[in-house]
């Protein structure tokens, strides 16, 4: 309808319509630990996945899980990343903690958002003196091509030794 989205779905068996200004779709998946046998292979249930050390090692002696399966972050860059530090302690018996902090994440949404490290507020709850360097993004390809030219890069800091904790971007203030 002109001005407005109508969604037709059925809810608990039965056929509902909603109408609003704007819909939004996100398409996700979930790891199923039936698909593996969890249970039948004695691995233990965390929260979204299965529960793992901070190696990345099962309940089970000699299993070790990543991405999804670890029930950690539910994106590509985290899982490329825990597969290949799962496998590394899997061989090196458990030398590399998983420190996601590290890992690129971005939510492919519009507008787009990425970060890396941590959040201001999680420097400055750990107790380190920070600052924040904010730098305008207008005119950079990507925003000048989608007519989106609006974001902005933002850089936490250690006060002290110019040590950067994060970097996050965003197409809008």
């Amino acid at each position: 309808t002109r001005g407005a989205v109508t969604t037709h779905f059925t809810h608990h068996g039965e056929p509902r319509t909603l109408m609003a200004d704007q819909a939004c779709l996100a398409i996700g998946r979930r790891w199923s630990p039936v698909t593996l046998g969890a249970e039948r292979l004695g691995l233990e249930m965390g929260h979204f996945g299965l529960k793992v050390t901070p190696y990345l090692r099962t309940s089970a002696t000699h299993t070790y899980a990543a991405g999804a399966a670890a029930g950690n972050a539910q994106l590509t860059p985290v899982a490329a990343y825990e597969g290949r530090l799962a496998a590394h302690n899997a061989l090196e018996a458990d030398r590399i903690p998983a420190d996601e902090r590290i890992v690129p994440q971005t939510v492919f949404t519009t507008p787009e958002v990425a970060k890396v490290g941590l959040t201001h507020r999680e420097v400055e709850a750990s107790g380190v003196q920070c600052h924040v360097a904010t730098h305008d993004m207008r005119g950079a390809s990507n925003g000048r091509g989608t007519g989106e030219d609006d974001g902005y890069l933002k850089l936490v800091f250690d006060a002290v030794h110019e040590r950067l904790f994060s970097a996050y971007f965003a197409e809008n203030r």
